[in-house]
Formats: structure tokens, C-alpha cells, sequence
């Protein structure tokens, strides 16, 4: 029965649609349709064809080194004590550049005493019967580490050093004593040339020279010598002169004047012979200043000459 009625208000709504009359009211009248809302028509825009990106290789970046200046003032006052110290790999100086230099220290080797002259006589009774006044030095062949051979000097001080001696009729004895070694002088006397002279020498040293392993010991002794000669009363006086101790021994003898056996009542040197050597420097001064004096008389003459030959003025014709 429901249906039925339905299906007539149906019908009957369909007829007033139509005229325009039939109006439906109650619950038996089906629903007014809406209207339906028309919506903007939508633009569909063609889509853009994807752009493939190649893919992006990532490269490993270096450390990024961030380096601070810490800039003092010049009056900058800080608390840390004198040797405070802090963690930094580096200080940072206060505005300044401070360089540190490096003092190289060389060590020189001291210099060489110098060649001094001493004053030795030996005495028996109060009596003198040898006297030396000279310069000593000792030249000696030797090896250094490297087994080379090289000659060493040695000088003799006078103030470490002690004369001693015999005194006899035909031979005189002089041993200097210093604490290295020792150095003998014999003198013998000539009866019938009224003379003395040195006919023996004995010296030994323990020394090391520059460039030896250590000290080693030099000995030699020669007797048959005959130097050093002057008369009897007279000294022998040279300036340089060195006698041959041994092959590689040689003592040097500078600014010399020695005299044996006989003395005056005052016990000094008598009168002075000199060596060969020394006597050839007088004459070659003597031959000198007599260059020299010639030389002046002739540059004199030919001024004087020169000056009387010269015209007195002009003269008439």
C-alpha cells in the first residue's frame, strides 16, 4: 500500500512539473533536486619531462687550519708568576720579535813562553869557576799520533831552573836542573893554547809536543865537541849558535856569553871574543858607511861643479 501511494505522488508530480500547477506538499512529496553548482573547468598544463641530474661526487675536504694572532698590548700586565707555563704549542710575543744568538766559544791554545835569559855560574871555596849568561832552547825530532815526524821547540825558563857543577883543575862541570829534564855543559882547558872550550854535552827532557800521544822521554850526549873557544881570562860572547847534541837533538844557544876556569878579583866576564859569525857584522857596517860616505862626496863634487860652469848672466855680443 506504500508503494502504491508512492508511485502516485510520483505521477502526479510529473504532471504539475509539466503544467506547472500541481504543487506536492507533505511528507508523501519526493525532494526538489538541487541545482547542481557548476565549478570552474580546471586547466590541466602537460607536464615537463624530468631532467635527470648526474649524481654529485663528494671530495673530501682538506682541515681548515685556523690560526689566531693574540695580540698583546706593549703594557700588558698578566698574572702568571716568572716560569709560569702554559699549554700552547707556540708563545706569542708581545708585539716584538725576540733573537736568541748563539755565542760560539773558541778555545785558543795558550801562547808560547818567551825565550828568556838567565844568569847560572857554578862555585866552589867562594870561588867561580864557570859563568853562562844566555838564552836555552831545545829542538827535538819526533812522531805525533799520525806517525809523522815533526821537530818540537822547547824553552828552558830560568826562573825553574837550578845550576850546579864541579870545579877542577883541567875540567869544569855545569848541569842546569829544571822539572822537565836536565842539560850538562863540559868545559875542558887547553894548556898550551892557554884557551878553554865546550867539549861535551849531555841534556834529557820528558815532555809532550803538540800532536803526541804523550810524554815521552829525549836523551842524547855528545863528547867530542869543540866549540865555544876563547883565551883563558877572556868570555866567548855570540849572539846565535846551536850545538848538536845528537842527530835529532839540538840546543840552541841565544845571545851567549860563557867563560871557565879563570876569573878576575870581581869574578865577572872578562874581556869579549866573539864568534865568527859576529864578527863579520862590524865589517859589513864598516863597508856600508863607507858606501854611504862616498855616495855624499860625489853627489857634493858634482853640485859644485855644475854650479861653477853655469853662465854668470847674458853677455854682449
Amino acid at each position: 500500500m506504500a508503494m502504491f501511494t508512492s508511485l502516485l505522488c510520483l505521477f502526479l508530480a510529473a504532471g504539475a512539473t509539466g503544467t506547472g500547477d500541481v504543487k506536492c506538499e507533505g511528507l508523501n512529496c519526493a525532494r526538489k533536486p538541487t541545482p547542481a553548482s557548476l565549478l570552474s573547468p580546471t586547466v590541466v598544463s602537460p607536464t615537463r619531462p624530468a631532467t635527470l641530474v648526474p649524481p654529485t661526487v663528494l671530495t673530501p675536504k682538506s682541515p681548515v687550519t685556523t690560526t689566531t694572532r693574540h695580540t698583546t698590548p706593549a703594557n700588558h700586565t698578566t698574572h702568571h708568576p716568572a716560569n709560569h707555563t702554559t699549554h700552547h704549542p707556540t708563545p706569542h710575543p708581545a708585539n716584538h720579535t725576540t733573537t736568541h744568538s748563539v755565542l760560539t766559544t773558541t778555545v785558543h791554545p795558550p801562547p808560547p813562553p818567551e825565550l828568556q835569559s838567565g844568569h847560572y855560574n857554578v862555585t866552589m871555596n867562594k870561588t867561580v869557576c864557570a859563568l853562562e849568561d844566555l838564552k836555552l832552547q831545545f829542538r827535538i825530532q819526533y812522531k805525533n799520533t799520525k806517525k809523522e815526524t815533526s821537530w818540537g821547540l822547547f824553552m828552558v825558563q830560568p826562573k825553574r831552573t837550578h845550576a850546579s857543577g864541579t870545579c877542577g883543575t883541567d875540567f869544569v862541570n855545569m848541569t842546569l836542573t829544571f822539572p822537565e829534564g836536565f842539560l850538562m855543559f863540559g868545559f875542558k882547558k887547553d894548556t898550551k893554547k892557554q884557551a878553554f872550550y865546550l867539549s861535551e854535552v849531555k841534556s834529557e827532557l820528558t815532555y809532550r809536543f803538540p800532536g803526541s800521544a804523550g810524554p815521552s822521554r829525549y836523551s842524547a850526549t855528545n863528547t867530542s865537541l869543540r866549540m865555544l873557544q876563547a883565551d883563558l881570562g877572556h868570555s866567548y860572547r855570540c849572539s846565535n849558535q846551536s850545538v848538536e847534541a845528537g842527530r835529532t837533538f839540538w840546543v840552541d844557544l841565544v845571545d851567549q856569553q860563557v867563560q871557565a876556569f879563570h876569573f878576575d878579583k870581581n869574578q865577572h866576564f872578562g874581556p869579549a871574543e866573539l864568534c865568527p859569525q859576529d864578527k863579520k857584522l862590524p865589517v859589513v857596517a864598516i863597508v856600508v858607511a863607507v858606501v854611504l860616505v862616498v855616495l855624499i862626496l860625489v853627489v857634493i863634487l858634482v853640485y859644485v861643479i855644475g854650479k861653477t860652469r853655469a853662465p854668470a848672466g847674458y853677455q854682449s855680443i
